[in-house]
């Protein structure tokens, strides 16, 4: 049928970035998302000769997906969960310089986000920080090895108002508290259990894919689980921290000998 207008217009380019948003393709000003855009655009001027419709781009993938840049999981998990944010929430974490040594990266966006949308925490600084310091969080930041976090415990919880440790908390480990936590974020926001579970397929995936320096240590890595208090389902979070505490002194003994 041919093209309805020469040029691409702005109602083409909203259809081509709903698409980008539905199947984790780079849409904004990236390297990668230019890349795709400016296939795209030669692609329907020049080559097939059609408008950007959403079904032409459904009939198309197929053709195009080889030439096109995907997201990564963590990119696109950061996506998702940037969608979702309000435009004074984009800027103040495009403005938020982080703790010292921080990375700028998308798994560490991904941990500090997904915390705060589970615990209907709007994104702020002072709520920015306030994640960083939290236990559940901690195990999936990446820091830049020359520089030290700016706390000198990073691990340690912000005053939440209710003293060091309320009656009712006296005896719960630190992996009870984290559990409770959770649960109860999970009860009051029906999207809690969503932006938990991405952190745990994070960890998941790291600890799953960790190794030691020989074979048999990665053997001795894979065997370290550690499990949810009450049940049989494993607490990936929890063992991630196990494995890289295994990981580390399977590097110290090697060291010595």
């Amino acid at each position: 049928m041919g093209r309805t207008n020469p040029e691409i217009t702005d109602q083409e380019g909203q259809i081509y970035e709903r698409f980008c948003n539905v199947h984790g393709i780079p849409c904004g000003n990236t390297q990668a998302a230019l890349d795709n855009a400016t296939y795209i655009r030669d692609y329907f001027l020049k080559t097939w000769n059609e408008d950007i419709t959403e079904a032409n781009l459904t009939a198309a993938l197929s053709v195009i997906r080889p030439h096109l840049k995907f997201h990564e999981q963590h990119e696109a998990d950061y996506e998702k969960l940037q969608a979702n944010m309000s435009a004074e929430e984009r800027q103040a974490y495009k403005a938020w310089r982080g703790e010292r040594g921080l990375k700028d990266s998308y798994r560490n966006a991904v941990a500090i986000l997904s915390w705060l949308k589970a615990h209907s925490f709007k994104v702020t600084e002072q709520n920015l920080h306030l994640a960083v310091g939290q236990k559940v969080v901690y195990p999936h930041l990446e820091w830049d090895d020359s520089a030290r976090p700016r706390y000198d415990n990073p691990r340690q919880h912000k005053d939440d108002g209710k003293g060091f440790l309320p009656k009712d908390e006296v005896n719960l480990s630190p992996r009870d508290h984290a559990r409770k936590n959770q649960e109860a974020a999970a009860k009051n926001n029906p999207t809690a259990v969503d932006s938990i579970s991405v952190l745990e397929g994070q960890a998941r995936r790291e600890a799953e894919s960790m190794t030691g320096s020989t074979h048999g240590g990665t053997e001795q890595l894979r065997r370290v689980f550690v499990m949810k208090p009450g049940s049989s389902d494993i607490d990936w979070t929890a063992t991630l921290v196990a494995r890289k505490r295994m990981q580390n002194s399977l590097k110290r003994d090697r060291s010595i000998r």
